[in-house]
């Protein structure tokens, strides 16, 4: 399946919107330079539609996926932009966190539904292969690409914790396949 675009007066719309919902959230969270301190991206990768983060200079980042834009121009437009800017001003002002009722309430009023998720079909990012390995007692356990590696280069087992029980260890020699 290929990733839908957006056309260039969709880009050009979502542009201004997240201009406009910087300007009402400075005003109304008393953030005077937040358009400065913010910057909109657009990437094409995943079932996210859109993310904030803050950067190491102390600035912000705002994305939004461009099959986002292009599957559901106005849900993008009008819920994930108000969404993620809603973030950024939870990172700056500390008030709330991810999507607590405090992040709610500026998400609504920015705009946004207030949703945490979205229903857009989107294309999937490439998927990492799982690793399966079977424990002492027999059982099964699945494990990532960053864990199974740390296993295979290691000299010594993984251990995880197991919520009351005895620690789990797994070791090179347990692997059995790879699941995709």
């Amino acid at each position: 399946m290929s990733i839908r675009t957006p056309t260039a007066e969709q880009i050009k719309a979502a542009k201004d919107k997240f201009e406009a919902v910087i300007t009402m959230a400075a005003g109304m969270y008393n953030i005077p330079d937040l358009s400065r301190r913010v910057t909109l991206t657009f990437y094409s990768h995943g079932k996210r539609a859109g993310y904030a983060k803050r950067l190491l200079s102390g600035n912000f980042l705002v994305a939004i996926n461009y099959e986002a834009l292009a599957v559901d121009y106005n849900d993008t437009i009008e819920d994930t932009i108000p969404h993620e800017i809603a973030h950024v001003v939870m990172f700056i002002t500390k008030k709330g966190r991810n999507h607590d009722k405090v992040w709610k309430q500026c998400c609504m009023a920015l705009g946004g539904t207030g949703k945490r998720c979205h229903d857009l079909d989107l294309t999937p990012a490439k998927r990492h292969a799982k690793y399966e390995y079977r424990l002492i007692d027999g059982s099964l356990r699945t494990v990532g690409p960053k864990i199974h590696n740390k296993i295979q280069r290691g000299n010594r087992g993984y251990h995880f914790k197991n919520r009351g029980g005895p620690k789990l260890f797994l070791f090179a020699e347990n692997f059995m396949r790879v699941i995709y």
